[in-house]
């Protein structure tokens, strides 16, 4: 799952045992994770590296 909300997004996908990548790129949601559900396996900061994720996450299985 890729989503810039670490709250419904990301913990939402984590809780679910989904991995997840985070794009920080939004400043109307919390910049920082609340709590363990919230934190993302991978952060995205510029939209190019989104195509490194994906192949990273590939990669892991």
């Amino acid at each position: 799952m890729v989503g810039n909300d670490l709250e419904s997004g990301v913990g939402g996908a984590n809780r679910f045992g989904m991995r997840s990548a985070w794009t920080s790129r939004s400043s109307n949601y919390p910049a920082e994770p609340a709590n363990g559900d919230q934190r993302p396996d991978l952060e995205i900061k510029l939209s190019h590296e989104g195509f490194d994720a994906f192949d990273e996450i590939n990669a892991s299985g």
